[in-house]
């Protein structure tokens, strides 16, 4: 191979794709994303739908009011990324949509993170912190400006440290904020859960937050092999974590799942998932769920499929 071949393959060369549609389509595309199975060759995505930074961009490119964008990065051989998109598109009858491809390193997609994702507060007593931010001066004012929300007790204010990568997104996504912001509320209730489920944990940020807000322990699972990788790396930029957290490989149909001991089952995925699972969710040992992701016009249809069920959960 040649010198200049062996730097080529270096610099890891990927194709950058950037789909922008109306900020409503957003969640039914990104959640066949989650499910990992429509584009088995994406290597990962981040949003950047509900960023004033993005916004200003997006006017600067002249998309529509109310458009958001989605970025997704195949690598170099991948040459029919944009057909699949397309296809999913069209499975999804998202008809309207702008699609655009060009070729970047490694180095560019860090950047656009860096560029374009601050520490942010995403529940009251929890920040979202990029590991390039840890310890700046960006959080630091994020910090000082959100502890009044925090009873005035900075202790009670919890940096969770994430690095988004390639391979999941970057806890920006409102099924994920409305988790964390349950699971602040039901640490400060009068009996928290102390262990876990996290179905489908992805980077594992909803289980770290479980921790960093005081979880004994978290058994995650998720289907993409690139999850426990994620999970592993964020974990390590968490020392404060005092729990444990525990990682499996696979789906609703682990061996080992229906033994796991849990207080409460997370769920941010998809109404399909669930409703093909419910057999192996109703054979778990958790006291209850919080279910995030479900379509508005799909929760009367989940509702009714657990209450309904042979364990007959009760209607929250």
């Amino acid at each position: 191979m040649s010198e200049e071949s062996t730097a080529e393959l270096s610099r890891e060369i990927y194709r950058e794709l950037e789909l922008a549609l109306p900020s409503e389509n957003t969640l039914p595309f990104v959640q066949v994303l989650d499910e990992g199975l429509a584009l088995p060759e994406l290597s990962g995505y981040y949003e950047v739908l509900y960023d004033e930074a993005r916004e200003e961009s997006a006017d600067a490119a002249g998309l529509p009011e109310r458009w958001a964008v989605v970025v997704l990065y195949f690598p170099i051989h991948a040459e029919l990324a944009s057909a699949q998109i397309e296809l999913v598109l069209e499975a999804l009858d998202l008809s309207e949509y702008r699609l655009r491809e060009k070729k970047i390193e490694r180095q560019d997609y860090l950047e656009a993170y860096k560029q374009y994702y601050e520490p942010f507060q995403i529940a009251p007593r929890l920040l979202v912190v990029h590991s390039w931010d840890r310890g700046s001066e960006r959080e630091q004012e994020l910090r000082e400006s959100v502890v009044p929300a925090a009873a005035g007790d900075s202790r009670s204010l919890h940096s969770l440290y994430l690095d988004p990568g390639l391979a999941f997104g970057t806890g920006k996504h409102p099924t994920t904020e409305l988790c964390l912001q349950y699971l602040d509320e039901r640490f400060q209730s009068a009996e928290p859960p102390r262990e876990l489920i996290d179905a489908g944990a992805g980077s594992g940020i909803l289980a770290l937050g479980a921790l960093l807000f005081g979880a004994k322990r978290v058994y995650a699972f998720d289907i993409d092999g690139n999850a426990a990788i994620a999970c592993e790396q964020n974990l390590r930029l968490n020392p404060e974590v005092r729990g444990t957290l525990q990682f499996e490989r696979g789906g609703f149909d682990l061996a080992g799942l229906a033994e796991e001991p849990a207080d409460l089952l997370l769920g941010n995925v998809t109404a399909a998932i669930l409703m093909q699972n419910l057999k192996f969710i109703n054979q778990t040992r958790a006291a209850r769920m919080a279910l995030s992701g479900i379509l508005t016009e799909q929760q009367d249809e989940v509702l009714a499929a657990f209450s309904e069920s042979e364990r007959g959960w009760p209607p929250p």
